[in-house]
């Protein structure tokens, strides 16, 4: 089923971010997508007798160490990775030794919780990011890895302009809008958003999908339209059966539309939803029987949300009690 979220009366506001310092280079926007990387090239410079970037670039030469992305090391890309380290304080300012030169494993490139715990907190402190965090809260709610966990609610980001996403809808049960915009002359607001959502994935901390699958269209329709929200631990008592009885009250439901409402009202992982509806379908059949369809009556971009069991995806949900 289509439905559409309508903005053309939206009330816009800009999004507010801390003014750069008096120089206003944007420094404090470290576009570093891969963990890996920062941790990586952290413990080299916690181990080894390097000073400058030059001497960094002949070290990774020299031991074939490569970016996260596959691609070599350039004077440019590790000045970005040492910048972003001091921005997020794991070395000094005025220094390229870390002052603790033990919070990240040895284990080479690969994160462990370890690892993941000290990124947690950056992503949970680092000013920058905490821009973006307030996005997901109520007004009253400080930032905290725990109020983003039981207190947030999804939003939705699409661009109005470019390829960058600049645009979020926080009241998304509501048929009233209220769209926060980045204004145009910020693309490197813009750009940090990709960063933002790439560290809250790799973290486990939230989940980004795009609107079409859902059946979501925004009026006018925008271009990279998705819902966002952060992860809440899906109770192992939870029933979709149940839920849908309770909740939606309807005997012949969708799929895309079970999935999109539970994702609004308890922001669910989607693998766990779709793992959970699932074992319902083959373990509880006296309430509802899982309706199937062929692969090739399914849209690929469809298969996104739509759970497979055997060779044929379940579409919909039929009430028999």
């Amino acid at each position: 089923m289509r439905h559409y979220i309508d903005i053309t009366k939206a009330n816009y506001r800009t999004f507010l971010a801390q003014e750069e310092d008096a120089e206003g280079k944007k420094w404090s926007y470290s576009y570093v997508y891969f963990l890996e990387d920062l941790k990586v090239i952290f413990n080299i410079l916690s181990k080894n007798e390097i000073s400058t970037i030059p001497q960094l670039l002949d070290f990774c030469k020299s031991f074939n160490i490569i970016s996260q992305s596959g691609k070599i090391w350039t004077k440019r890309n590790l000045l970005e990775v040492v910048n972003a380290l001091r921005n997020f304080h794991l070395i000094p300012l005025d220094s390229d030794k870390p002052a603790n030169k033990t919070i990240f494993s040895d284990n080479g490139k690969d994160l462990n919780e370890q690892d993941k715990d000290v990124f947690r907190e950056i992503y949970c402190n680092y000013f920058r990011f905490n821009e973006f965090h307030q996005l997901f809260l109520p007004d009253t709610l400080s930032v905290s890895l725990e109020s983003l966990a039981k207190e947030s609610h999804p939003i939705i980001s699409f661009s109005d302009c470019g390829r960058f996403t600049n645009c979020f809808i926080s009241n998304t049960k509501t048929n009233n809008a209220s769209v926060i915009r980045i204004d145009d002359k910020h693309s490197e607001i813009m750009r940090f958003w990709d960063v933002y959502i790439k560290w809250g994935g790799v973290l486990g901390l939230l989940e980004k999908y795009p609107l079409k699958p859902f059946g979501l269209t925004l009026n006018p329709m925008q271009k990279n339209s998705s819902i966002v929200y952060f992860l809440q631990k899906m109770p192992t008592n939870f029933s979709i059966f149940a839920y849908i009885e309770n909740e939606m009250k309807a005997k012949f439901v969708y799929i895309p539309d079970v999935i999109y409402n539970i994702i609004l009202q308890y922001r669910y992982s989607l693998f766990d939803i779709k793992e959970k509806l699932i074992y319902e379908c083959l373990h509880d059949e006296d309430y509802f029987r899982a309706q199937s369809a062929s692969a090739i009556f399914i849209k690929e971009y469809e298969k996104l949300l739509i759970p497979k069991i055997g060779n044929t995806y379940v579409t919909h949900l039929l009430k028999i009690r």
